[in-house]
């Protein structure tokens, strides 16, 4: 139940940050304004309780694995196949 709670205020911040982005501060990164908001959830002692531990395996399959996969997706295959040979390097 601890993970659902930890997932659940990591899609929070992420969802707050991306409006907060899109509505008033569209020269700013949403990345910034994320690692902000997440900042202010770890300075509130209550909210430290309700956040798990850091887990590699958790971190893996639930930020790189996603992150890896979109980037793969918006990456156009010509500049693949121009650079392959530093890819297989």
């Amino acid at each position: 139940m601890q993970v659902v709670i930890f997932i659940g205020f990591i899609v929070f911040a992420v969802a707050f940050a991306t409006i907060i982005q899109q509505r008033f501060l569209k020269r700013i990164s949403v990345n910034y304004i994320a690692m902000a908001i997440g900042a202010a959830i770890a300075l509130v002692p209550q909210t430290n309780s309700l956040i798990e531990d850091f887990s590699s395996e958790l971190f893996m399959g639930l930020i790189v694995a996603p992150l890896l996969f979109f980037e793969g997706q918006r990456t156009r295959l010509y500049n693949v196949l121009r650079s392959w040979r530093a890819i297989l390097g």
